[in-house]
């Protein structure tokens, strides 16, 4: 669970996994519960890159990245899918 979208910033959510080695595949979805709409995460717009979200991850952070204003995506979730280190 990665809470609400931020508004024209970064979000750093810590993941808390130990040993991460490598991530295979990360995807989620963002919920406006208002406008009932679901966004894929990352998601990438047609129609104006400020309009993306960017989601990356480090070795112990989920980063969620907006150009404009997304918190009415009240929230969202992200699924990372894992090597670990022995």
């Amino acid at each position: 669970n990665t809470g609400a979208l931020p508004n024209s910033t970064d979000k750093t959510i810590a993941h808390g996994i130990s040993n991460l080695n490598r991530i295979i595949r990360l995807e989620g979805y963002a919920y406006n519960s208002t406008s009932s709409i679901t966004c894929p995460l990352p998601f990438a717009s047609a129609a104006n890159v400020n309009n993306d979200v960017q989601l990356n991850v480090s070795g112990s952070n989920i980063v969620l990245q907006t150009g404009t204003d997304r918190s009415g995506y009240s929230e969202s979730y992200v699924t990372l899918y894992y090597t670990k280190t022995s």
